[in-house]
């Protein structure tokens, strides 16, 4: 029985370390790009899954690929990755083929 318990609470704790970046709302990247001077916040698209492998850190929950309006006035698309539930937010700026991080 106690195997049992132990496979059915890993399996648990892994489904929920996968998805954990469900919980985090779009207004945590629409503030982090705030704080940053960005205008014009559109959000074109979330994932929570295997963002490790998608342009954010392996520890962070979610990317949340947003269209927004940079200092400059310009139009850039930005990738905004975010942990859960310690993590703070993070930048991403998709410029061509280059990533720079801010």
């Amino acid at each position: 029985m106690s195997d049992l318990f132990f496979a059915m609470l890993s399996i648990f704790l892994v489904v929920l370390v996968g998805v954990r970046g469900v919980f985090v709302e779009d207004t945590v990247a629409r503030d982090a790009l705030a704080r940053e001077g960005f205008t014009n916040v559109r959000v074109t698209d979330r994932a929570f899954f295997f963002v490790g492998f998608r342009g954010c850190d392996i520890t962070e929950a979610v990317r949340i690929i947003i269209v927004a309006t940079d200092p400059r006035g310009v139009d850039v698309p930005v990738y905004v990755c975010a942990g859960w539930p310690l993590a703070d937010t993070r930048i991403v700026y998709r410029l061509r083929r280059e990533t720079t991080i801010i």
